[in-house]
């Protein structure tokens, strides 16, 4: 039996065309998990990690159209709150593919922390923008908050 560590990307559960519904997400989630299910089926163990850049996105433009109502969340809550309903999302279509395939094996969702050495200079530079554009104040005030903000292609 051997170990298979599998990546799902977060574009990868969006398709090219979809608005990215949590229908679509989870619709193609569960198409994904069925090559899982073969895996297991062949005997292997499977880990599986997910991205989740549009996810995060779209979790930022929520939190923006609610501005002035509800408080502020710092970037990486919402890169929590992401992977802990990407995971539920990945478990739960896991879990109905290997009962499609009558298979018994148990699956798990695991929330992770990343430990950034605050000193790298990357920091300082980020190269993958997710979310919304910005007005320039309110980035500003945003910067001092949390996360670095970078612009992005003259867009905001």
């Amino acid at each position: 039996m051997s170990l298979i560590v599998a990546a799902l990307g977060g574009n990868a559960i969006i398709k090219p065309g979809q608005k990215g519904t949590i229908r679509e997400q989870f619709d193609n989630t569960f198409e994904s998990m069925g090559y899982i299910a073969h895996l297991v089926r062949a005997g292997h163990r499977v880990v599986l990690t997910h991205g989740n850049g549009p996810q995060v996105g779209f979790i930022m433009i929520q939190e923006e159209a609610a501005r002035g109502k509800v408080p502020y969340v710092p970037l990486n809550v919402d890169v929590a709150q992401s992977q802990g309903s990407m995971g539920y999302m990945i478990a739960q279509s896991l879990m109905n593919q290997l009962k499609d395939h009558y298979l018994d094996t148990k699956v798990a969702s695991v929330v992770t922390q990343v430990l950034v050495d605050p000193h790298d200079p990357a920091v300082e530079h980020p190269t993958k923008p997710v979310g919304p554009f910005y007005e320039k104040a309110y980035m500003e005030e945003l910067e001092r908050c949390s996360h670095a903000m970078v612009e992005d292609s003259g867009r905001g």
